[in-house]
């Protein structure tokens, strides 16, 4: 009797033991529902706002765009008349969201105010998706080679010039950049100085329309004066009995006249004149020839002073061996580190 009611005692809390545990095991499924359901529910009301947000920001976001636009149009119409630092905060908002035209536009007010930071800043920012910007960044790189006044660009003018000089999508753009890459082995301007080089892409722009190489009888403009090579000639010695000099190679005599284009007397500084063939050799001037020429009365630009609007003629004379094609190179004067090329051919 006693066994058996201690056997039941322990069966009945076995029992009870038991059902405690299913009902725990109920409760915590039930709770797990319910937590996983707020958990989605949650995370549903939060991707719910987030996607409501968003559109909201786009739909500001392309209103802005729009105004932006908008205004750009100002700042173009204010670029139209010359007011370039009046057109910048028209055009600064558009250009910021990747409008070509505003930035194109805000390129020009900067390029006009000579601030090249930021002129290059949103030229090379358009260029990649414009034809027109790509024509105006590789126009101010040629006029960084060319007027030496920007030296710190340099180096990315030259990169830039390489490039597009040998792109043919474009051949108006190709040919500018040509120039420029000649100009830049013409001066050593990003490069080092390689005057074979130079008449190398001298000639290519030329296949292109632009022909910067000048031939005889043309006035050739540079820095202040004009100049023309009216003929030339090749002799073995020149002078008087009195004083000749005889050349080793030959003696190449160039008939010039230079003209003073500017508003003041300047020097005549054809010694700086210099001579290059085909592959790149450099000759200067001969000052002995010059002066047994010279004696003989014959006008050789040695420290000569020329008056506004006045063309004095001489001649120029050069050492050099006898060769098919010679490029003299004229110099702006004083003041001018420019030199335009005149192929001496008949």
């Amino acid at each position: 009797m006693l066994v058996s009611g201690i056997l039941g005692i322990l069966s009945q809390q076995q029992n009870a033991s038991q059902n405690q545990n299913e009902a725990n095991r109920t409760n915590w499924t039930f709770l797990k529902k319910i937590s996983y359901k707020r958990i989605f529910i949650a995370f549903g009301i939060l991707l719910l706002a987030s996607t409501v947000i968003f559109g909201i920001c786009k739909v500001a976001q392309h209103y802005k765009i729009i105004n932006a636009k908008e205004k750009s149009k100002e700042g173009l119409a204010l670029i139209e008349k010359e007011e370039f630092r009046k057109a910048i905060p028209y055009l600064f908002d558009a250009a910021n969201y990747g409008n070509i035209s505003a930035q194109i536009g805000l390129g020009k007010c900067y390029s006009n105010l000579f601030k090249m930071d930021s002129c290059l800043i949103w030229w090379r920012r358009a260029a990649p998706q414009s034809d027109e910007a790509t024509y105006y960044l590789t126009a101010i790189y040629e006029f960084v080679i060319e007027s030496g006044g920007f030296s710190e660009y340099n180096d990315e003018a030259w990169a830039h010039l390489s490039r597009i000089a040998k792109d043919n999508s474009n051949t108006n753009t190709q040919s500018i950049a040509q120039v420029g890459l000649a100009k830049s082995y013409q001066y050593g301007r990003g490069v080092k100085l390689d005057y074979k080089k130079a008449l190398y892409w001298y000639q290519k722009a030329a296949q292109n329309g632009r022909d910067e190489i000048f031939k005889l009888n043309q006035d050739v403009p540079v820095g202040h004066f004009s100049y023309k090579a009216s003929d030339f000639k090749y002799r073995e010695s020149v002078g008087s009995s009195f004083y000749r000099e005889t050349a080793d190679g030959l003696y190449l005599i160039v008939d010039m006249s230079i003209k003073n284009i500017d508003r003041e007397s300047r020097y005549a500084v054809a010694q700086s004149c210099f001579l290059t063939d085909e592959d790149g050799y450099k000759y200067e001037p001969n000052s002995d020839a010059s002066i047994a020429l010279a004696m003989q009365g014959y006008n050789t630009f040695s420290l000569s002073t020329i008056n506004p609007g006045i063309t004095s003629k001489g001649i120029l004379v050069f050492e050099v061996p006898r060769k098919d094609d010679y490029y003299l190179f004229v110099p702006g004067g004083f003041g001018s580190n420019k030199y335009n090329p005149i192929l001496l051919k008949k």
